[in-house]
């Protein structure tokens, strides 16, 4: 039985071009990785493989989104943007499926139209508020009520044109973000208005998943459900 090829990009790390074992660990759920570089040709990648993992990294190049860049923005990630630029259209394409990770999910959005909230005070966990290991956060899906690590500087602000939020986080408890309302949006969700944060969304025609949180680092239910149903 052949198993699937999962495709994710290589970051350039100290002169070395690799990826970290977790999303190793993640994408061995599904099938084999098969890491990308800038150099691979991207038609290629596509038959070759059979999903396309976006990962986490750097933060997404606010002039992506026509957007001047904050002050506590990061500098972004060269490499990734320029996958970006010819993996996602090559993979949407061909109908195959793509996942994308905290960041990968951030540059999902923006390729297809939405933006970003560029800092958001409270959620980094280079700050001392928490780390991505620490699952104790909620994630309200429409069936259920999982158990993720939502921790991050950035969020969703527009959401992309033809996507579906299916995911979201209530603002934690005590995070200094209460006190910007400016970031916090209502959503109403099987017949409920909370604040809270888009956390994972799907396209709704393409075979396109992606989650704002750590799911390799605990191997999580509900992104392995999904990450199935779009390889199906």
């Amino acid at each position: 039985m052949n198993k699937k090829v999962i495709g994710i990009y290589a970051d350039s790390i100290n002169g070395e071009m690799k990826q970290t074992s977790p999303y190793i660990n993640f994408i061995m759920n599904f099938g084999i990785p098969r890491l990308i570089t800038q150099y691979d040709n991207p038609d290629k990648i596509v038959e070759e493989c059979d999903m396309l993992l976006i990962p986490g990294g750097a933060d997404v190049n606010p002039m992506r989104y026509n957007e001047i860049p904050h002050h506590n923005t990061g500098r972004c990630n060269v490499q990734y943007e320029y996958m970006d630029s010819v993996m996602i259209p090559a993979f949407i394409n061909a109908k195959k499926p793509i996942t994308g990770i905290c960041r990968g999910f951030q540059s999902l959005n923006v390729y297809f139209g939405g933006s970003l909230f560029q800092d958001m005070k409270g959620h980094n966990q280079t700050k001392g508020y928490g780390s991505r290991s620490d699952v104790k956060d909620d994630l309200w899906t429409k069936d259920k009520v999982y158990k993720i690590n939502t921790i991050h500087h950035q969020a969703i602000k527009k959401l992309g044109d033809g996507l579906e939020a299916i995911g979201f986080s209530p603002v934690i408890e005590g995070c200094p973000s209460l006190q910007q309302p400016e970031f916090l949006t209502d959503k109403t969700y099987d017949d409920k208005t909370y604040t809270s944060f888009t956390e994972a969304f799907k396209h709704k025609s393409l075979p396109i998943f992606a989650v704002q949180y750590h799911p390799e680092i605990f191997n999580c239910e509900f992104a392995i459900k999904e990450i199935n149903k779009i390889l199906e």
